[in-house]
């Protein structure tokens, strides 16, 4: 069977198939220059289905022979060319491969974020509340600090410990803003420890380089951040892969996030810590509007001159806090 025989088979049987649906993603003009009108409904099941299948199996089977065969001809015959270029449709079928496209390239981010989260809820199930690990600027990092950020990448790594040349297998959780080293114990996950040196790496001042001697080695040297008020130096630590490529990708995986990082920064969008850090200053402004006024009330109720209680406001017991600390008050 030539590819045109092939194609004139394809294009009768995809006349009965459903096609309905595309008029809410693609334009009623192409749909009109295709005849929508020969575009049936198809039920997907029973003799129709079982004729879909050896339709569609037919075309798929053929793909990679025919896509050789339009390549040879587009190289080969100028008419084709022309005729490629001149169609009537042409334009349009290129604008709706580009649509379909961009549908699918959204659709598998839509999918891999999903999947992020799900990873990163896993390994926060699995960690051990208990587990907590001081930051080189020495805040305390814990596992519910987890549950703020968004997983980027995470994958089995080697620590090496410098003095006695030993080698840790960790799991390495690059976030947003940190990379976290965990490793398993009595099968839960805790923060590995390293040389009195911190396993959870902020990405500010962060500075990534290739072990020269190992290819599949790479530092990973902390200068500490804005809020290190330390006089610390320096602290590296050295991370081996798998691969030389495995290697080479987490480099390029850790300076896009610290990229990706600077930039959320300069435009001025929070991070979630921050966000969270915005709602408790509100709400401790609240708070302190609310202890100005109870204290007024009692000061009212009370003779200041001879510390003698007099009879208390009645408004005092009314004044209520505010709705989102009641709860504080129930206890």
């Amino acid at each position: 069977m030539n590819e045109g025989q092939l194609m004139g088979e394809f294009e009768a049987d995809s006349k009965q198939l459903e096609a309905e649906s595309w008029s809410q993603t693609v334009e009623s003009k192409f749909l009109k220059q295709l005849k929508k009108e020969v575009v049936k409904r198809q039920d997907f099941s029973g003799e129709k289905a079982e004729h879909m299948k050896r339709t569609y199996g037919k075309f798929c089977g053929h793909h990679n022979e025919a896509v050789n065969y339009f390549k040879d001809l587009l190289s080969k015959e100028k008419r084709f060319q022309a005729f490629i270029k001149n169609e009537i449709e042409h334009q349009e079928v290129e604008k709706a491969l580009s649509l379909v496209k961009d549908v699918i390239s959204e659709v598998n981010n839509k999918v891999k974020n999903y999947e992020k989260k799900t990873r990163l809820y896993e390994v926060y199930n699995k960690t051990d509340s208990k587990s907590i690990q001081r930051m080189k600027s020495g805040q305390m990092f814990a596992k519910e600090d987890l549950k703020r950020r968004k997983l980027v990448r995470d994958g089995i790594l080697f620590l090496r410990s410098s003095p006695a040349n030993r080698i840790k297998e960790v799991l390495a959780v690059l976030l947003t803003d940190v990379l976290v080293f965990l490793q398993e114990k009595d099968q839960k996950y805790v923060f590995a420890s390293l040389e009195q040196k911190s396993t959870v790496i902020s990405l500010k001042k962060l500075i990534v380089r290739k072990v020269a001697h190992d290819e599949k080695g790479l530092f990973l040297i902390s200068m500490g951040d804005k809020g290190d008020k330390s006089d610390k130096p320096p602290e590296m630590v050295e991370v081996l892969t798998s691969t030389k490529e495995e290697r080479d990708s987490w480099i390029d995986t850790i300076q896009e996030t610290m990229t990706t990082m600077d930039k959320d920064e300069d435009e001025g969008v929070p991070s979630e810590s921050e966000e969270e850090k915005k709602n408790w200053d509100t709400k401790a402004r609240e708070l302190r509007v609310f202890c100005k006024q109870f204290d007024a009330m009692i000061k009212k109720s009370c003779k200041i001159d001879t510390l003698q209680p007099t009879t208390i406001d009645p408004n005092l017991a009314t004044l209520d806090p505010p709705s989102k600390y009641r709860s504080i008050q129930q206890h």
